[in-house]
């Protein structure tokens, strides 16, 4: 059997993506105060750096297309060097 990789713990000034590779109801109007909220206390409890992809909060009438959700996840490793990806809900 493989051995699970445990990834090292975030430390303040850490980064990481918040992306949606669901149906992107995080971006719907009724959830965006939700995303706001959880957003602001990563940041201000655990001083983590937060970065939310393009694609994640346009709601789950435009990001049902499967290309924008693994740009999302791409970027987040890619161009912002995130540790860790988040994936949004939004419930």
């Amino acid at each position: 059997m493989k051995e699970l990789i445990k990834p090292k713990a975030l430390r303040r000034g850490d980064t990481v993506a918040l992306i949606s590779i669901s149906g992107g109801r995080a971006g719907d109007a009724d959830m965006l105060t939700r995303y706001h909220i959880g957003k602001t206390r990563l940041e201000e409890l655990f001083g983590i750096n937060v970065i939310t992809c393009p694609n994640s909060l346009k709601g789950s009438d435009i990001i049902r297309e499967s290309r924008s959700k693994s740009k999302g996840f791409d970027l987040g490793f890619k161009e912002y060097r995130s540790k860790r990806h988040y994936c949004q809900y939004g419930r």
